[in-house]
């Protein structure tokens, strides 16, 4: 941005990235005219830019329907797995943070499913072990609930150093009776928080 001057004469400049703003100022507050410099971070609030059904059968739904918490779900119905242990209703989802080394990582999931006896997992990416790092699991709502989650350890493991990609796996699977075959989750939104 340019300087500014207000009203008491003193002036005004900021300049912004995607990281946040620099503010220099001058001010009176000693009656001398003094220079103030500050740094505001920027909060990046992230939906997904792209999602793939690692296991599961599409319903309903799209890219955007994860994006907002809106009632616009998407829907998928678990499908076959390579063995018993697996999940067979993975969601894979990414996005990209313009932060590199964060300071806060959080990560926000909005979904319910059709029936009782289901367990939902959430697991971010790794980059520096190339792995995925279980970081919530708890046993599914018929009802739609929001879990909101922070990272720990160094947190830019979980944002990819060269294109600031960062990555979520929410999963489904069955862990008592259920009320039908093919079960469904409804993922209404997943968001990331990320904080220089």
């Amino acid at each position: 941005g340019y300087p500014n001057q207000n009203k008491m004469g003193d002036y005004i400049g900021m300049v912004s990235d995607n990281t946040g703003a620099d503010v220099a100022f001058t001010a009176t507050f000693n009656l001398e005219e003094d220079v103030y410099f500050a740094r505001i971070p920027a909060v990046n609030q992230l939906p997904p830019d792209a999602f793939a059904l690692v296991r599961g059968v599409l319903v309903s739904g799209s890219l955007g329907s994860l994006q907002w918490s809106d009632g616009n779900s998407l829907v998928a119905h678990l499908g076959p797995t390579v063995n018993p242990s697996e999940s067979p209703l993975q969601l894979q989802l990414t996005a990209h943070s313009a932060v590199l080394s964060p300071t806060w990582f959080q990560v926000t999931l909005a979904a319910g499913v059709n029936t009782p006896g289901l367990a939902q997992t959430l697991s971010i990416w790794n980059y520096t072990t190339g792995k995925w790092v279980q970081v919530d699991s708890r046993p599914a709502t018929t009802s739609r609930q929001t879990v909101t989650i922070s990272a720990a350890g160094t947190l830019s493991d979980y944002v990819n150093q060269g294109n600031g990609e960062v990555k979520a796996l929410v999963a489904y699977k069955q862990t008592g009776p259920t009320l039908g075959y093919l079960w469904q989750a409804a993922v209404d939104q997943v968001q990331w928080v990320i904080a220089p």
